[in-house]
């Protein structure tokens, strides 16, 4: 049984006191009075009441007064006012006016009626008492946090922006402003496919931002409220990282020859030993494995060397029709090949041409492929979709793999040497640099199974799609 407090208030004394008889019997701690005022100073009692019931029509004081004054002393005191059909007009203007959470037109046709109303204000009451708390404890998370925190209503108005975005964004006056006109351009082309894709599950994605900045956000949807953003500054990491980069590739370079040479002599010691020896010939298949996986990544490191300063870049208009199934037949390199592990590729009808360095697209699709298939046990498959909406290409990858985790979202674009499984371990430092090239975005998005990672490029309007025809 409850044992909230109810305070009661009627000048009727007979009624008064069947109202305070029932709600005890019905486990609920009553206070009750012919008058407003005692009733008024009663509110000071602890522990608080949680409902006030008053009949409207009283002369001492009248219980519309009642109801503004007790509301200012606790302004989460929930009201159930009583009127006669006289007084109807006036009860509406108490609930809409005063605050009042319900009213009841006597005489009442039960007794029940009043503890029924009396149960949901209180419930009511507790459900904004919790609310509350929960905001309060929202509130101290977001003020002391290190993350940059922003979250809008339907409306795309910012309604949060803690400390840590104000001095990351550079703005103090953000809240209540429209998110599409006040955030910088990154993120607001970030909301914006978002929105236009009608995408309603979280993705992480890293985003270049204003000064040479890099971001990792995540936005999540909040149901029927609007959405979240959680922005982390990253630029001193992908500054120590571009430097490890730089490193990595400069001996790649010194590394290219001596690696052929050595792929060179393990081909003629396979030569040379051939079927006298099985078991010396598997060793030189795993090692000849091991040396093609190091020649991969050395490719893959000078290729993002290439792409990200931009050396030899020829873009042509591209039917992607007639390409993709081409350059998808050949992704599934030796391990893919190995394991047996397929791909299917989903195009949507009339794909527009894209505007594209044939030799990036092709190795955004075999980045995207061979790193769905290492992540893809044996005899299984990936899959690769193409579509075509609102302006944007979206390729997308799936794999069979197990589901990302968070931590494994952060870093799947670090440009560094995977361990185990299929490729290099740089395919999505590739994807992602491709991708920033082409003024486009990657997102990880995490799933119930498996990993999915797309990437959204602009596609050419019809107008410039059909000049470009003609030009040919």
């Amino acid at each position: 049984m409850t044992r909230e407090r109810v305070l009661v208030v009627d000048d009727d004394a007979a009624l008064l006191a069947v109202m305070e008889a029932h709600l005890k019997r019905q486990g609920y701690l009553v206070a009750a009075f012919t008058d407003g005022r005692p009733a008024l100073e009663a509110l000071g009692q602890d522990p608080a009441f949680a409902v006030l019931v008053t009949d409207l029509d009283m002369p001492a004081m009248h219980g519309q007064d009642l109801l503004r004054l007790a509301r200012q002393r606790d302004p989460r005191l929930e009201v159930v006012v009583i009127t006669g059909n006289g007084t109807l007009n006036a009860a509406v203007t108490a609930m809409r006016a005063d605050g009042a959470y319900d009213f009841l037109v006597k005489p009442f046709e039960t007794l029940n009626v009043l503890s029924l109303a009396v149960a949901r204000a209180a419930a009511h009451r507790q459900l904004v008492l919790e609310r509350a708390a929960l905001t309060e404890r929202l509130n101290a998370l977001t003020l002391y946090t290190g993350d940059a925190i922003l979250s809008a209503d339907e409306r795309g108005l910012l309604q949060v922006v803690n400390p840590a975005a104000a001095r990351l964004l550079g703005r103090d006056d953000l809240t209540g402003r429209l998110a599409a006109e006040s955030l910088p351009r990154s993120l607001t082309n970030l909301l914006a496919n978002w929105q236009t894709l009608n995408l309603s599950e979280p993705l992480t994605v890293e985003l270049a931002g204003p000064a040479q900045a890099q971001w990792v956000v995540s936005l999540a949807p909040i149901p029927s409220e609007g959405w979240v953003m959680i922005i982390r500054d990253v630029t001193v990491l992908k500054r120590l990282d571009d430097v490890r980069f730089q490193l990595l590739s400069e001996a790649a370079g010194k590394l290219q020859l001596p690696l052929a040479q050595a792929i060179s002599n393990m081909a003629e010691l396979n030569t040379l030993v051939g079927a006298k020896d099985p078991r010396a010939a598997d060793i030189l298949y795993r090692q000849t494995a091991v040396w093609d996986r190091i020649q991969h990544w050395l490719f893959d490191l000078l290729q993002l060397v290439r792409i990200e300063s931009g050396l030899d870049l020829r873009p042509a208009d591209v039917d992607l029709a007639a390409a993709l199934p081409e350059i998808a037949r050949g992704a599934p390199d030796r391990a893919m090949r190995d394991r047996r592990v397929s791909v299917a590729l989903d195009l949507a009808p009339d794909l527009p041409r894209l505007r594209i360095d044939p030799n990036l697209l092709r190795q955004l699709v075999m980045g995207l492929v061979r790193w769905a298939g290492g992540r893809s046990p044996s005899d299984s498959g990936v899959r690769l979709r193409v579509t075509h909406q609102s302006g944007q290409l979206a390729f997308e990858v799936a794999d069979t793999g197990p589901a990302l985790g968070e931590a494994d979202v952060a870093r799947l674009f670090e440009k560094t040497l995977g361990v185990g499984g299929s490729g290099s371990g740089l395919e999505l430092a590739l994807v992602k640099s491709i991708a920033d090239r082409m003024g486009g975005q990657v997102w990880a998005r995490r799933q119930a199974e498996g990993g999915l990672v797309a990437v959204y490029l602009p596609a050419p309007s019809s107008a410039e799609s059909a000049s470009s025809q003609a030009a040919r």
